[in-house]
């Protein structure tokens, strides 16, 4: 029984990490697509007005995907951390029940 919940720990920290993992390339190709647009306006013919306030925009916007790139990289981290204590923890209390679930020191033979 308590072997199905570390299972089911494992599995649902997998797929958390497949989540993230899927949201961490989206928002790359985000960053990758803010940097040319970056780079382009950057080498525009713009007025410089025009040009500085799409630049501010364009940088503001790199920093907030960024930002949660570093926020779902701290949650994998996390996870990846949780699962080990937990299971170590699982692991000590099966120790503990199979123990206690072979009987040791109930039964004891006397021979006179």
């Amino acid at each position: 029984m308590t072997i199905s919940a570390v299972s089911s720990t494992s599995t649902t920290t997998t797929s958390t990490s497949s989540a993230s993992d899927s949201q961490i390339t989206t928002l790359q190709k985000q960053l990758t697509e803010i940097n040319a647009k970056i780079k382009d306006e950057s080498s525009s013919k713009d007025d410089a007005s025009t040009k500085q306030q799409k630049l501010k925009e364009y940088q503001e916007e790199q920093e907030q995907i960024q930002s949660e790139i570093n926020s779902l990289q701290q949650q994998q981290q996390t996870q990846k951390q949780q699962p080990a204590s937990s299971q170590s923890s699982t692991s000590a209390t099966q120790q503990a029940t199979a123990v206690a679930a072979s009987g040791v020191g109930a039964t004891v033979d006397t021979y006179a």
